[in-house]
């Protein structure tokens, strides 16, 4: 999960701080596809890359 369940300190208890909760998260899922995301493909595409190691 992106945000964190137990902290009411920031969104609030009960309905009113679950939907801070889904609207924050709705706004930084927004955010970070305008942006290109957070980096994961490029590590990916590096891990699954084939070697150039030509030693046998």
């Amino acid at each position: 999960m992106l945000l964190p369940k137990e902290e009411s300190g920031v969104f609030g208890m009960g309905a009113a701080g679950d939907v801070w909760r889904s609207l924050m998260a709705e706004q930084l899922g927004a955010q970070l596809s305008r942006s290109g995301g957070i980096g994961v493909q490029k590590l990916i595409d590096q891990s699954y890359a084939p070697s150039t190691d030509t030693r046998a």
